[in-house]
């Protein structure tokens, strides 16, 4: 090697042994806070991207459910015979306020409570445990297989996350935490998991959003963290009747018209 070439050399590794500067260390970093930054962004994306995915499926899941207690019955849940019996607006109903009294889990001091409970548009009650039928038509009280008519024993939506929920009395706001709650209904969590709501449940420890279930024992046991509860909307002063199925979607609020930024809600329409 030449004398020069050695000292190119030398130069060379002198320039190495130096590192970055503090500039360029700052630049690097601020880089990969970036990459950071746009990463997790994109992962949050992704995950409620997962969840709206999931709830389309589970709300298909749970309109079969709905079609099939129709073909099996005659009737959507808590129309005609499988409302509540009211002498003035409805007297087709056969529940009464006597089978709602009779309905372990639900304690509900008055009629006005327990007709809430049952009218909740998140109580699930007729497609999860039963029908809650005082005196069942004839042919409605039990499955005929002969006629593939009837109530169906063991429930008509399986591999949802159900439950025992507090909710809002206020059937417009259900989920919202603001309003006077309806303690033990019995839902269907979508998977926007979300925190209970403190203040205005009737539960136990006064929530909304106060999800528990019945474990292998038969023993209540709280329920971290689960969804809102889906809504079941059904209109019977319009002929054909009106059957929906709503999530709040992502925010968990119903749409606000005069925020269109925050309408997530998530719909799907199940009567013909």
């Amino acid at each position: 090697m030449s004398t020069s070439q050695a000292a190119h050399a030398a130069r060379v590794c002198s320039k190495g042994e130096h590192g970055f500067s503090l500039i360029e260390l700052l630049v690097v970093v601020a880089v990969l806070a970036a990459v950071s930054f746009i990463a997790a962004g994109a992962m949050t994306g992704v995950s409620e991207h997962a969840d709206e995915q999931l709830v389309y499926a589970e709300m298909q899941e749970i309109a079969q459910a709905i079609r099939r207690f129709k073909q099996d019955t005659g009737y959507y849940p808590k129309e005609g015979v499988f409302g509540l019996f009211d002498a003035a607006t409805n007297p087709a109903g056969t529940v009464s306020d006597g089978a709602i009294q009779g309905v372990g889990s639900y304690t509900g001091a008055t009629a006005a409570e327990r007709a809430d409970w049952f009218n909740s548009p998140a109580n699930f009650y007729q497609l999860l445990n039963g029908p809650l039928l005082t005196n069942p038509p004839a042919g409605l009280d039990v499955w005929n297989p002969e006629t593939a008519r009837g109530w169906r024993p063991g429930g008509y939506v399986q591999g949802i996350r159900d439950g025992y929920v507090d909710v809002s009395s206020n059937h417009d706001n259900v989920a919202d935490g603001s309003y006077t709650g309806i303690a033990d209904v019995v839902g269907v969590a979508d998977p926007f998991e979300a925190k209970a709501i403190s203040g205005g449940g009737s539960g136990v420890d006064g929530t909304i959003l106060d999800w528990s279930r019945d474990n292998r024992d038969g023993d209540r046991v709280d329920v971290e963290r689960w969804g809102r509860p889906y809504l079941y909307e059904i209109d019977t002063t319009i002929s054909p009747v009106s059957v929906k199925l709503i999530s709040y979607g992502p925010n968990g609020k119903k749409n606000d018209p005069s925020d269109p930024d925050s309408n997530d809600d998530i719909e799907l329409t199940i009567s013909e």
